[in-house]
């Protein structure tokens, strides 16, 4: 009789070598973030919902549902992070030796060196993200 209603929980069903599996993926692993993927898969199988695992994990519920949805469809091998993902560098096209050699032009000032980058390059970085770009 509750219209409006809907209760929708989702658990993971593993077989005992997928357990085993996770297990040694998890003691193997340095990776916090796989850990927490992998404890998740497990916590699920073992019946906690998924809002009550939002909640341990400190990340949404959608982010929970894509690591379920991650075990799903690829097992333990879409747990994995893949490599380059996340925010590109800004000044990855540009060759490290033609910064060096605008920031020798004007040692002392970045503010023209900014300029010149807008103007060349039509790249637009904070003062602060050459800073980290010449220390690295």
């Amino acid at each position: 009789q509750n219209k409006g209603i809907f209760l929708f929980t989702r658990f993971t069903i593993l077989t005992s070598s997928d357990i085993t599996l996770l297990k040694e993926m998890e003691l193997a692993t340095v990776s916090k973030p796989l850990r927490n993927r992998i404890q998740c898969i497990l916590f699920s199988h073992k019946g906690i919902q998924v809002k009550d695992l939002s909640t341990y994990f400190d990340v949404s519920k959608k982010t929970v549902y894509q690591w379920l949805d991650l075990w799903d469809s690829h097992g333990a091998g879409g747990l994995v992070h893949k490599s380059g993902t996340g925010r590109k560098a800004k000044l990855r096209n540009i060759p490290a030796e033609t910064i060096k050699a605008m920031v020798m032009e004007y040692p002392r000032n970045l503010k023209p060196v900014l300029a010149k980058l807008k103007e060349e390059y039509h790249v637009e970085v904070s003062k602060k993200t050459l800073q980290r770009f010449l220390k690295m």
